[in-house]
């Protein structure tokens, strides 16, 4: 992303570089913000034990926890999927 950004600035001034760098993360947040506040989130509950021991329980009955955890660690689906007030629940009945 970085490369593409500056290939379309050419030639570059300190101001440029400046303005790069603010294209930059403004892309980047918008494009990967909400994938990690779903990792984050996912890391806080992997804190608790018995989450992770009930995640991997579900995972092992099921394949509903199984593919949105396949799906979030390759990043080919939606990080709101198990994450999700409706994806718990439904992680904890399926």
């Amino acid at each position: 992303m970085a490369a593409r950004i500056a290939e379309e600035v050419g030639a570059l001034s300190d101001a440029a570089l400046r303005n790069i760098s603010e294209i930059y993360a403004t892309r980047l947040t918008s494009r990967f913000a909400q994938r990690f506040r779903a990792y984050a989130r996912l890391q806080d509950w992997m804190a608790y034990p018995w989450v992770a021991n009930l995640l991997v329980r579900r995972a092992n009955a099921g394949s509903f926890v199984r593919s949105q955890l396949e799906a979030l660690l390759n990043e080919s689906g939606r990080p709101d999927g198990l994450l999700s007030l409706p994806g718990v629940i439904r992680a904890l009945l399926m």
